[in-house]
């Protein structure tokens, strides 16, 4: 909506889409995420993209529930206490039937 007035006033959309800092936005996320990650997660990039835009088996309710046990956990007993319950390596596995052969119990 924003958009559509703007260029209705008489703007430009190639003005609000400025492909070289486009690149640097999207380029320097990326750059961040690689460095905060290990090795495996990078590879795991591909398979993951896949799963959060092409799956259509997601199962909401099971993933907020799983979340709000976790908060109710972290603030009874502290953040720390939920690393013993949640693998975050094979969290994904809960909702995810992609993700359940992987990941072993």
């Amino acid at each position: 909506m924003i958009t559509a007035a703007y260029v209705m006033s008489g703007g430009s959309l190639l003005m609000i889409l400025d492909l070289p800092a486009m690149m640097i936005v999207i380029g320097g996320t990326l750059g961040a995420s690689v460095v905060g990650s290990s090795l495996d997660d990078c590879y795991e990039l591909g398979t993951l993209l896949r799963i959060n835009f092409l799956s259509s088996e997601i199962r909401f309710h099971e993933v907020v529930s799983t979340l709000v046990h976790c908060a109710r956990t972290a603030r009874k007993s502290g953040l720390l206490s939920i690393q013993a319950s949640v693998n975050p390596r094979c969290w994904l596995k809960s909702w995810n039937p992609t993700c359940r052969s992987r990941c072993a119990s």
